[in-house]
């Protein structure tokens, strides 16, 4: 229930700042998938949101924070860390979502060391990437 509750507060944020970046002209048109309609399309689409929220999860929240942690750093600092990084790699997508990603991430890492716990992370991240990537083919036709 928690996985579904992040969807549902980071995916609101996320669209809200997607469109007020688009609509500037800060925030490049996501194309979430170039495939053609097949049977498999959705399915693959579903395994790679999967195999994101799982490699992201994983590395930017529990092995980073875990290690930076053992360094001596501060919750504070990890937070922060993790976060830059995470924003980082989503810099491709323009303001909006890198700023979302930074704020996501800043969440993310708050409720790992608040409830040491990495499965309400992934659910949240699996369905926000499984509804980015089929809400467009969906909605297209």
């Amino acid at each position: 229930l928690w996985g579904v509750g992040l969807l549902a507060v980071m995916g609101g944020g996320t669209l809200v700042l997607y469109q007020v970046g688009r609509s500037v002209g800060i925030t490049a048109q996501i194309t979430t998938s170039t495939m053609e309609q097949t049977w498999w399309t959705v399915p693959l689409l579903v395994l790679s949101a999967l195999r994101h929220s799982i490699v992201e999860e994983v590395i930017v929240v529990a092995f980073l924070c875990e290690r930076l942690r053992s360094l001596g750093w501060s919750w504070w600092l990890v937070a922060v860390a993790s976060a830059v990084v995470r924003a980082s790699y989503h810099l491709y997508q323009g303001f909006g979502p890198a700023l979302g990603n930074l704020v996501m991430g800043l969440v993310f890492v708050w409720l790992y060391r608040r409830g040491g716990r990495l499965m309400p992370l992934l659910i949240a991240h699996a369905l926000l990437d499984t509804a980015g990537f089929l809400a467009p083919q969906l909605l297209a036709g």
